[in-house]
């Protein structure tokens, strides 16, 4: 069975909680400073601005790239190395982005 939307949101909701990045609102807030799935949103973003090939972005979503799958099998190093040149390595990845909003 697999899992639904609603439920894989709840799952993220309750691991932003559990590790502090969630916590009460302040009384003059109506929201949280970002929504729960938008990480995920910007992820594809990140990476395109980074110069991360449109196909290892795919690889990296866990997405199919259609007949490419078979053809096309870049190494877990390289992958990597795309990953954290998009999310952390210098040039103001997402990860610092997010201790900024903190």
């Amino acid at each position: 069975m697999k899992l639904q939307s609603e439920e894989v949101k709840r799952l993220v909701e309750d691991a932003l909680w559990t590790q502090g990045v969630r916590g009460k609102l302040d009384a003059n807030k109506r929201h949280q400073d970002f929504q729960t799935d938008h990480g995920f949103r910007i992820f594809k973003t990140r990476c395109e601005l980074s110069n991360v090939s449109s196909l290892h972005i795919e690889i990296l979503m866990n997405h199919s790239i259609g007949i490419s799958d078979s053809y096309m099998k870049p190494t877990e190093e390289h992958l990597l190395t795309d990953y954290l040149n998009a999310v952390g390595g210098g040039g103001g990845g997402y990860f610092q982005e997010v201790k900024m909003w903190r």
